[in-house]
This record gives C-alpha cells, structure tokens and sequence, in this order.
C-alpha cells in the first residue's frame, strides 16, 4: 500500500458489490474453515526456535492456518514469522536498567539506605539517573521507589549502624534480579562477611545471619559511598507472583 498522490486516479472500492464479487470465495474459506475447525481447535505448531515465548504465542494460530492449508504454507509461514519476530534484540527499558545498576551498587552489601543508593546512581556516568527529571534534575527517592514498585519492591526501615533509615536489603531484588537480569543466576555471589572471618574484638555481636559493613559501595566510575550494609531489622515483604515485562 503506497499513500496516492495528488491527482493520481485509483479504482474506487465499491463496498456495495465486494459481498456479491467475493461470494465464491467466501463460500469456499467458509467451507475450508468448517472442515477443518476441529483439529485446529487442538493444533500445536512447532515454532522455530528463535521465537521468544511472547512472539510464539503471537504466531501459533497463524502457523496453525498454514499447517492446515499445507503446501508451501508450513515452509513460508515460519520463515515469515523468523523474519518479523525472530532473534529481536531490545533495548531495556528504564526499569531493567535501573535493577541492572542497582545489583552493581550493592557489590557486597546486603543492605543499603535509600539516600546512599540514590547517591551511587546519579554518580554514574552515561545513566539518566542524575538527570532524571523533565527539569533535568537528579532522581529522587520518590521516582526510585515508583520505578522499583513495578517490581513489587518497596522501601523499607533498615538498620546501618546505630541508624535506622529507609532502604532496601539485597533479598528484596533477588527476583527480579533473576528475572530480568540474563547472567545472575550463574554469576559467582560476592562474599559477604561472616563471623568466622572476623575478629570478635571489631564488631559487636550479633545473630549469624546478619551482615557486617561490607567495603565502600563503588560506581563504574570509581566514586566510593560508605555505609552501604549493615542490618536489616525488618521481615521481607510478601509479594504475588505477577511478572512484569519491562
């Protein structure tokens, strides 16, 4: 289809006479289908593997019409939908980045305050983080938590230290980060300290399961930020299982 261009003369569709002109072929397409409805009805195409799952979903009943009217159809379908939908690389959108640079932030901590999170993304380089707003201005704790809460990730009261600031603990991402992040899963987890590791002289004591100050939380471009880890003294959340494709 090409956009006409002015004065250039087209054969006018003439809506009232398409019933009557396309009779026999409507009649054959409604035979064809009546015929054959019953095994479409319960038809599982093969998809060519470079489909995602959401883009086989998209062309199964299309591939199920081409199987069923044979011929060239099966061979022609499939390179048509390889073609348009197949090996599609995306860009992420903001959220999946945000989880990409957070997951970097946290290194070893398991949890960090909101405001120290805050300064580690707008202190890297090449990210929107700093310039978040229409105005150009950095992001704030609000838009962090709005991003994150498409997650199912919510802030919440953490201990660092002796203070008890709104943040987040690394458990409250571990999902999402295996979701949406293609390498977590096999990735090598950072240590974390450990009481048999330690001096007993140089922390207070505390239940085994609880994360001492971890090393300075470090951006790409090399900036450090202290307390990033400590205690979390609050029960993670419980959260659905719905799956946001971002």
């Amino acid at each position: 289809m090409r956009r006409r261009l002015p004065g250039e003369p087209v054969q006018r569709a003439d809506t009232r006479r398409l019933y009557a002109d396309l009779s026999d072929i409507r009649r054959r397409i409604t035979r064809w289908v009546q015929d054959g409805l019953p095994n479409l009805r319960t038809a599982d195409p093969v998809m060519p593997p470079t489909l995602d799952d959401r883009a086989a979903d998209n062309w199964r009943p299309l591939l199920a019409l081409a199987d069923a009217a044979g011929g060239r159809w099966p061979t022609l379908a499939r390179e048509t939908a390889v073609l348009l939908s197949g090996d599609r690389v995306e860009e992420p959108g903001s959220g999946v980045v945000l989880l990409e640079d957070i997951r970097t932030l946290f290194g070893a901590c398991r949890v960090v305050a909101s405001d120290v999170m805050l300064e580690g993304l707008t202190g890297l380089s090449e990210r929107p983080w700093a310039t978040w707003t229409k105005q150009g201005k950095p992001m704030t704790q609000r838009d962090l938590a709005g991003l994150l809460k498409r997650f199912g990730i919510r802030p919440g009261t953490v201990r660092v230290g002796e203070a008890t600031p709104k943040g987040y603990t690394l458990a409250d991402f571990e999902d999402s980060f295996a979701r949406y992040i293609p390498d977590f899963l096999s990735a090598t987890p950072p240590h974390l300290n450990d009481d048999t590791q330690l001096d007993g002289n140089t922390h207070p004591p505390h239940l085994g399961d609880v994360a001492d100050i971890e090393d300075d939380l470090s951006s790409d471009d090399g900036a450090s930020i202290r307390n990033c880890g400590a205690v979390a003294d609050r029960k993670p959340e419980t959260r659905g299982s719905t799956i946001y494709d971002l």
